[in-house]
């Protein structure tokens, strides 16, 4: 399968708009072809119908609030404590949270090899049992995260990038100024 097949996705939590999230409807202005999600179900489903037939993942980046060991995929700056709008451990088993666990499982058959992820929210790196938790249900896919606060316009992670498989131990990629896939800013 050609280059040509595996795709740039770029995803960003759109669930409260300009007046209840401001930093993630600027994020979505200057992105190109983002996909705009309420939900981790909404997400997969939008990214299969973005995908369609043949093709698969090369990078996706999540963008939206984050925090250490959390991930909002639709929770907008609210934070869900059920796992159907975020991404997040569950403690009692090291899965992810609800059903997010089930929906990544899901996506995961749908990335090239030597795919990345990237979680794009505030600080998410801080924490690996995350990053390690959504590769092991992707299936190993590598997942990255910044240590600093993001910010949309700014090109590239802020702070430290730490890079997760679900087999392995974490690398500190160190500081990163690549854009974001789907940044104007590239």
């Amino acid at each position: 399968m050609g280059l040509v097949n595996n795709l740039y996705i770029y995803v960003i939590d759109g669930s409260q708009g300009l007046l209840g999230n401001p930093v993630d409807w600027l994020d979505s202005l200057f992105t190109i072809n983002e996909i705009l999600v309420v939900s981790v179900s909404d997400m997969v489903n939008k990214i299969e119908t973005r995908l369609g037939r043949g093709r698969k993942i090369q990078n996706l980046f999540i963008g939206g609030h984050g925090a250490p060991g959390y991930q909002s995929v639709g929770a907008g700056s609210g934070w869900d404590t059920t796992g159907a709008f975020s991404l997040q451990v569950d403690s009692s088993n090291g899965l992810l949270l609800g059903t997010a666990e089930a929906q990544m499982n899901r996506l995961g058959r749908n990335f090239a090899p030597n795919a990345i992820v990237t979680l794009g929210g505030c600080q998410v790196g801080r924490d690996t049992i995350l990053l390690k938790a959504v590769s092991k249900s992707l299936g190993s896919v590598p997942v990255q995260a910044g240590t600093a606060n993001q910010r949309p316009l700014v090109p590239g992670m802020e702070g430290a990038v730490i890079r997760c498989t679900s087999t392995s131990t974490c690398t500190n990629m160190g500081t990163s100024y690549w854009a974001s896939p789907g940044s104007l800013i590239q």
